[in-house]
């Protein structure tokens, strides 16, 4: 039984001297993760090590024309986002928006880590690389082009993708950008 191991509960160390389960062949206490609880909320893979997971979603706005945040409105009907992983898991979001803040307008660039708005994104394991998803424009106002013509997902592990949107723009006509190109953020873009 895990239990029976020191640390069963604890939350692991990189390294993972920190915690431990019980090899089932073995019968022993092995360093490694026995839930979830041990990898602060990512995954606890059957290799007994945490998985990466998805920590925040970072919209980067060149412009918004007509939008909520550019008429001064912090309440703004905001994307949500769809994620793909190479492992074909998926997630979504809920209308990514800050209350009380503006997140998209001219310039404008924004982080959502809360696990209110990534909803079943947050900590979500998409085995570290995105190969697909979508963007959705749900305001009934503005046009909304993103820097770079992208949008990026940052790892836990520190690593960052980067997904290309498939058109320039998107708004209450054109309301789904799809994305294309998704590699780490170091690499040259292909937007």
């Amino acid at each position: 039984d895990d239990r029976q191991c020191e640390n069963w509960d604890a939350l692991c160390k990189s390294d993972y001297s920190s915690c431990q389960y019980c090899n089932q062949v073995s019968h022993e206490c092995q360093g490694g993760c026995y839930t979830m609880d041990n990898c602060d909320g990512y995954n606890c893979n059957e290799q007994h090590t945490c998985s990466s997971g998805v920590e925040s979603i970072r919209i980067e706005t060149y412009s918004c024309t007509g939008c909520q945040g550019a008429q001064g409105h912090a309440v703004e009907d905001g994307p949500f986002v769809v994620l793909v992983g190479e492992n074909f898991a998926s997630c979504n979001t809920k209308q990514l928006d800050h209350p009380n803040k503006i997140d998209f307008d001219n310039g404008k660039s924004s982080e959502f880590s809360e696990e209110s708005l990534l909803q079943s994104c947050y900590k979500k394991d998409l085995a570290d690389n995105i190969i697909g998803g979508s963007i959705h424009w749900t305001s009934k106002q503005g046009q909304w082009k993103p820097k770079d013509n992208r949008v990026r997902i940052n790892w836990n592990t520190g690593e960052s993708d980067c997904c290309c949107l498939n058109k320039d723009y998107i708004s209450p006509t054109d309301t789904i950008g799809s994305f294309k190109n998704c590699t780490r953020c170091e690499e040259p873009s292909h937007c």
